[in-house]
């Protein structure tokens, strides 16, 4: 499995780019209904994912 990191996000980067707080996301995630990848003790989002489980409630925001 190949990862782009341009493609990863932070939970707080989705948080701001869905209706959902970032507890709410994590509660998500622990369910599995989101795939996160976990890198040297921290967990992204790949914008892929986001885009699969939310569709268009989905508004990714220009990463710095």
């Amino acid at each position: 499995m190949t990862i782009n990191p341009s493609t990863l996000r932070t939970i707080a980067q989705a948080a701001k780019a869905l209706p959902f707080s970032e507890p709410a996301i994590r509660a998500k995630i622990d369910r599995h209904e989101l795939q996160a990848v976990r890198i040297a003790g921290s967990v992204f989002l790949e914008e892929a994912e986001l885009r699969r489980a939310f569709g268009e409630l989905y508004q990714p925001r220009p990463v710095a």
